[in-house]
């Protein structure tokens, strides 16, 4: 009898509180946050290096360069005749000191974990992703600008193309690995 009636209590007292808690206005909400990084189409097949690199620099330090430009100052050529691939680590340190960043950013061969991604994005600094192709020996680059964290992690990201660049949603572990590609190495803390 006292444990029915102290059951009816505890019930009573949580129902009190979880009614005042909604009327407070308090709620447990998604912690989301997107960069204004602009996108730019690649001008060659293999520039999509180039056009996050441009991206980049842009958002960070507020200056627009041609990304031929931006090509020849990672590359450290004369000219943009050639259409060829970038990496991760040579052509954006060259890019990034050219631009004078305080930091050309530190690389790893993985995925940034979830919450470096988040602390990134809430620093103000886009993450560069070197993504992995599946279906044969390439690789692709895509700029993170945001996330979202609610009950699942998203990120926002751009997909550079020669016809059109895009922002995506995709949710964190999708970005990682799918069918298409896998996350490979990223390159974050440029500023």
């Amino acid at each position: 009898m006292k444990l029915a009636k102290a059951l009816k209590r505890f019930t009573a007292m949580l129902f009190v509180a979880i009614l005042a808690f909604n009327l407070c206005g308090i709620s447990a909400s998604a912690a989301e946050k997107r960069l204004s990084v602009p996108a730019y189409n690649q001008a060659k097949s293999k520039w999509c290096w180039a056009a996050a690199g441009q991206a980049i620099v842009n958002y960070k330090k507020g200056t627009s360069h041609y990304q031929c430009t931006i090509y020849k100052e990672g590359k450290k050529y004369s000219a943009c005749t050639t259409d060829e691939d970038g990496s991760i680590y040579t052509q954006f340190t060259n890019i990034f000191t050219f631009a004078k960043f305080s930091s050309t950013g530190t690389v790893v061969f993985s995925p940034t974990s979830w919450s470096t991604t988040v602390g990134q994005i809430n620093l103000n600094r886009p993450i560069l992703a070197r993504i992995g192709w599946k279906s044969y020996n390439s690789g692709h680059f895509a700029v993170i600008s945001g996330y979202n964290d609610g009950l699942t992690d998203y990120v926002y990201w751009t997909d550079i193309g020669l016809s059109g660049s895009t922002t995506r949603k995709s949710t964190y572990s999708a970005f990682k690995d799918n069918s298409e590609w896998t996350w490979t190495t990223s390159r974050y803390a440029m500023y």
